[in-house]
């Protein structure tokens, strides 16, 4: 790592994202154009295709809360809405096949085209220079993702020392024992869940941490900006570019994605929820409703309010979206935001609690009573017993009271040179958020 090296960032755009933000607006009202036509042209058919996805969508939800024959006959609704709306879509491609086609090119262009112009270069401290750059690989995670890719060898090939995890394995002792043998940088090629383990010891000793998305799901890598079905791609971390992000703690321990309590918790500490999440999680909803009991959970919202319970509080290292598009929903815009994101969901009755977390419609969370979200430099949580927690995926119980905190800009990672600043996100998905931003970066602001 640049020794004494200030980061280095412009925040005025190119004029490649200039001209990509202009034609991107202009393709939204043609894309509009395009659909109002559509529509006007084959209304009975849009309207049958869209009441469809809405019978699809309702069927599927009280489905999930069925059992029996009554499942049995939701799930074969749900069936045939699906049936009657893609007949729909398909009478309604046949009757106007090239304005469907050129609204099908049009949207594809506006993803393509505003998603470089809406790409924000990232603040970098310099390039990542190594000497001896160490990698571990857990050759199970992600369905064996690492072994299928050859991540072992192809990163031996590179000169970079390779350990393979074997079940067991201490990874904080492991890259304790690395560093002190003279590694000065560290990667995982595996799970958000082995991720905190090494960069413990990498923010500890103050030498570039580096994410190989070799896991099954890789939350920090895409929120990292990296190409998550790109494994060997990012081993060019190891001569990449170095920023620094931020990273959270609860009572000491770091996290670099989400600590939950409540309702998840209960969840992910079942050991059935690895082989089956869904009936599980519907399991555990069951389980509470039944019980009738409230989560000693006791915090200040965002008001200040004293709150003696909480069926859900999920503390995030950087601000999760839970609003906007399906496709936008779990997404953090950055990791160097210096906050935590708090969202908790605090329900009049369990009853309540239960339904209020069935989001029938993905994205709506922040819509629904009982459910808010705020940003905070540190949050407090205490009980009378000691707390349950998924901490990036992995179950743990610490005793109260909870500290979390964020350590902002506190973080060495190393990318390939030229990744995005945070996720891809499309401004068809966001674009009330987007059309602004477009707008003012087609101005050169």
């Amino acid at each position: 790592m640049e020794s004494g090296a200030q980061p280095e960032v412009s925040d005025r755009p190119g004029v490649s994202r200039r001209i990509a933000a202009g034609l991107t607006l202009l393709l939204l009202v043609l894309l509009g154009i395009f659909a109002l036509v559509l529509a006007l042209v084959n209304l009975p058919s849009l309207l049958c295709a869209l009441a469809g996805v809405a019978v699809a969508v309702i069927a599927f939800s009280f489905g999930l809360r069925s059992s029996g024959p009554m499942r049995v006959f939701w799930i074969i609704t749900a069936g045939v809405a699906v049936v009657a709306s893609v007949g729909s879509l398909l009478w309604l491609a046949l009757s106007s096949p090239w304005g469907l086609l050129a609204a099908v090119v049009t949207a594809m262009a506006i993803g393509s085209l505003g998603s470089h112009a809406l790409r924000k270069q990232a603040p970098t401290i310099g390039r990542l220079s190594v000497e001896q750059p160490v990698l571990f690989v857990n050759p199970k995670s992600g369905g064996g993702k690492a072994t299928d890719a050859d991540i072992a060898a192809i990163a031996a090939g590179r000169g970079i020392q390779v350990r393979i995890l074997e079940r067991g394995d201490d990874l904080t002792e492991m890259a304790g024992e690395a560093i002190a043998e003279g590694a000065d940088a560290i990667g995982v090629a595996g799970g958000d869940g082995s991720l905190g383990y090494v960069a413990t010891a990498t923010i500890d000793a103050g030498i570039p941490f580096i994410c190989i998305p070799a896991g099954t799901r890789n939350h920090f890598a895409r929120d990292l900006g990296l190409d998550r079905t790109d494994i060997v791609g990012a081993l060019d971390a190891f001569d990449g570019e170095i920023r620094m992000i931020d990273y959270a703690t609860v009572n000491g321990r770091v996290f670099l994605n989400v600590a939950s309590l409540g309702l998840y918790a209960e969840t992910v500490s079942d050991p059935a929820y690895r082989e089956a999440k869904i009936e599980t999680a519907r399991q555990t909803l069951r389980t509470v409703a039944a019980a009738g009991e409230r989560f000693d959970l006791q915090f200040s919202d965002q008001g200040g309010r004293h709150q003696d319970s909480a069926d859900l509080i999920m503390v995030s290292s950087g601000r999760y979206e839970i609003g906007g598009a399906p496709a936008d929903m779990g997404k953090r815009a950055r990791l160097d935001s210096g906050h935590l994101g708090i969202l908790t969901l605090v329900a009049p009755d369990p009853a309540a609690a239960v339904e209020a977390s069935k989001l029938r419609v993905p994205g709506a969370m922040d819509r629904r009573a009982g459910w808010n979200q705020w940003e905070e430099m540190t949050f407090g949580v205490d009980s009378g017993d000691p707390v349950p927690m998924g901490i990036d995926g992995e179950t743990v119980s610490m005793d109260p009271p909870l500290r979390f905190e964020i350590h902002a800009a506190a973080f060495a990672v190393a990318v390939p040179e030229g990744t995005p600043y945070g996720p891809r996100v499309s401004p068809i998905s966001t674009v009330r958020s987007s059309a602004p931003r477009l707008w003012a970066i087609a101005a050169g602001r």
